[in-house]
């Protein structure tokens, strides 16, 4: 009998095809991409080429997989025969895969034992499709991170989506049970997307939000920055490091003997110019 994915027993080794979990086609935004990515612990230097990997193995669909031997499943196509250990049903009913931040964790400890060489999509090339977007988004995640008080796992969280977590636990729902989540990381993670679906925050305006974000996402960054505490401060360090360098070096100046000896020619001159100026007005004064 063939297991929830549509796989039988010991694996598939006849055809095979994509599917997706309940039929769901989103598709993750790059900023979220790259989040997802950091959180799963991926270090900055990789972000990108992490990003443009699973981009061209999953084309950043979180809820794909496929039915090849014991199935490949998200956005770094975890192989269940090869790491069984991230689908143990006693754990959130095995389903984190479907989780963008969980599925990244899985694959970069994936990359810490075997490298690049386990992706398909590394090794044939379909990465370079996908590359300069990838960058492009891991330099902008670059810029914002580092400026919030140590709490960048915060600021990542942050990035993703209301719309993302809808989905994510649409679904969670009937693959395991919301309820038998609500201790777990994953129920953590996306219990901000529920109380925000029970509020109708998630509606249909979301894509347009999406759509608007996406072409004016600098706006967001420039915000993110003036309203940043750390930028102020930073900026108030340096100009009271000017002024107190400027006010250091006028001390130094007028306690040298340098400095005395240009005071007292600068008093010598105004003296010399001074008292003429009152003999000429004296003799004016005086005349016929």
């Amino acid at each position: 009998m063939a297991d929830k994915y549509g796989i039988p027993p010991g694996g598939n080794n006849g055809a095979w095809g994509v599917k997706y979990w309940k039929g769901n086609q989103y598709v993750l935004p790059w900023r979220e991409l790259l989040a997802s990515i950091a959180l799963g612990g991926w270090p900055r230097e990789h972000w990108g080429m992490a990003a443009a990997v699973a981009a061209a193995e999953s084309s950043r669909k979180p809820f794909i997989y496929n039915t090849y031997k014991k199935g490949h499943f998200g956005l770094f196509q975890i192989s269940r025969s090869a790491h069984p250990q991230y689908f143990n049903e006693n754990v959130d009913g095995g389903m984190r895969w479907l989780a963008p931040w969980y599925n990244a964790s899985m694959g970069y400890q994936i990359f810490k034992s075997q490298g690049w060489g386990a992706w398909e999509g590394k090794t044939n090339g379909a990465y370079l499709a996908y590359y300069p977007q990838a960058m492009t988004a891991a330099a902008d995640l670059g810029k914002l991170t580092g400026l919030h008080g140590g709490d960048e796992k915060g600021y990542w969280q942050s990035l993703i989506s209301k719309k993302t977590h809808a989905h994510l636990i649409n679904a969670l729902d009937g693959a395991a049970g919301l309820a038998d989540l609500a201790n777990s990381t994953v129920g953590g993670a996306v219990a901000d997307g529920a109380a925000a679906a029970g509020q109708g925050v998630v509606d249909s305006g979301t894509a347009v939000a999406q759509a608007v974000g996406d072409s004016f996402g600098w706006m967001t960054d420039a915000w993110e920055l003036l309203t940043t505490p750390a930028i102020w401060m930073r900026a108030a360090y340096g100009i009271t490091g000017v002024a107190l360098v400027a006010g250091g070096l006028f001390l130094i100046v007028r306690s040298t003997p340098g400095g005395k000896v240009a005071g007292t020619a600068v008093k010598s001159v105004r003296t010399a110019v001074t008292r003429p100026v009152k003999t000429v007005k004296t003799t004016v004064r005086s005349g016929p």
